[in-house]
């Protein structure tokens, strides 16, 4: 036992309230993935999409959030399902809210589903 035992604890070993499990949850609970659907694509390299699990929101996203792994943004199209990490914008300089951004979004299934999309979202 040394003098630093009584400071540090754990034989020598800082007491670390965060160890390296406690931080991969942390960040795996703010990864948490949701499915969604392209509900708008625009040419310039942007669009919306839609979850069930964010409802009545239009979530922003942009030809950068796209894993390398998935489709490229020519290719995707309305209807399409991702699934995807949402993050809240926080607010403007207003105190209005900015709603969410999709980050990591992968391309999970190919076939156009229109159901669901109001006909004025119709934008590719």
């Amino acid at each position: 036992m040394s003098i630093f035992d009584g400071i540090l604890g754990n034989k020598g070993k800082p007491l670390v309230a965060d160890t390296d499990e406690s931080i991969k949850k942390e960040k795996e609970a703010k990864e948490k993935r949701i499915v969604g659907k392209i509900i708008r694509t625009d040419p310039r390299g942007y669009g919306f999409i839609t979850s069930e699990e964010i409802p009545f929101e239009r979530i922003f996203w942009h030809w950068t959030s796209l894993t390398f792994d998935t489709l490229k943004f020519p290719s995707i199209r309305r209807g399409m399902k991702v699934d995807f990490v949402p993050r809240h914008q926080g607010q403007d300089e207003n105190g209005k809210d900015k709603g969410y951004k999709a980050i990591k979004i992968t391309i999970i299934d190919e076939t156009i589903d229109l159901t669901d999309i109001e006909e004025d979202e119709d934008h590719d």
